[in-house]
């Protein structure tokens, strides 16, 4: 098979030397505009997926953070409550007077699992972070705050709520289970909060950034708190006016019936 090559007319008589110059430059211009094209959608997919990672990069830390400041919390709490509990048992009649006090030593871990359950069962976001370190550490930090919230605020709900200040020798029957759960609370509060580090180390979100997310974040979490206790405020109050229309109802009906 013979091809032909044909060269345009212009260059065949010899005056075509302009026609190549505006041909090549017309060739530059088309590739240096598909480069651009190209280029920018690039660019623009990049930036749109570091944003992307960097939100969900503050969405964990800013769980994380809310997390850590509750287990410092509790890990506080049972500390009073064994220097609370060391003092009543050694002056028996200021815990006939004041033992009660005892139960005030008391908070639970108020978080939910939403962050933590996007972050696991997701792996568009872990593939979206892109960085195995921070994944494992965050990982760890889950793991280790079920763990504490099991085995640490659970035990110390149960242990307040159990009757210990209903007399003096069941305040001093709980000796042994307080001073495992200061010791337990005080070396997994420690774990997990060097694992909350870490993490942060492994991000290049600022302590500013962070602090401002973190305000933002609590802000809508009360107010949304505040409009679902005010939902099940008027929803008690509404059971509460059917009750007393039916206890008022059945009164009259019991009267007209004895006139």
């Amino acid at each position: 098979m013979n091809i032909k090559l044909h060269t345009p007319k212009s260059l065949k008589k010899g005056s075509g030397m302009a026609t190549m110059k505006q041909f090549m430059l017309s060739l530059l211009a088309t590739t240096v505009s598909i480069a651009l094209t190209f280029g920018t959608a690039a660019v623009v997919d990049k930036n749109k997926k570091e944003n992307e990672k960097h939100q969900i990069l503050l969405m964990v830390l800013c769980d994380m953070k809310t997390s850590m400041d509750e287990i410092n919390e509790v890990d506080s709490m049972i500390g009073k409550f064994v220097e609370d509990q060391a003092m009543y048992l050694a002056n028996p009649d200021s815990f006939d007077t004041s033992g009660y006090l005892l139960k005030w030593n008391y908070i639970e871990m108020d978080y939910t699992r939403t962050v933590e359950n996007i972050f696991n069962s997701n792996i568009e976001s872990i593939n979206t972070i892109g960085n195995i370190n921070f994944v494992e550490k965050a990982s760890d930090f889950y793991r280790m705050r079920e763990y504490y919230n099991e085995n640490v605020t659970k035990q110390f709900s149960k242990m307040v709520t159990g009757g210990i200040t209903d007399n003096y020798d069941s305040l001093a029957n709980v000796r042994d289970t307080a001073e495992e759960l200061r010791f337990v609370s005080a070396v997994n509060a420690r774990i997990i909060s060097q694992n909350y580090r870490a993490c942060r180390m492994l991000t290049n979100v600022s302590d500013k950034e962070l602090d401002e997310y973190h305000q933002n974040r609590t802000k809508l979490e009360k107010a949304t708190k505040f409009n679902d206790e005010e939902k099940a405020f008027l929803d008690s109050m509404i059971q509460v006016r059917r009750d007393i229309k039916n206890k008022l109802d059945k009164a009259y009906e019991e009267g007209k019936s004895k006139r």
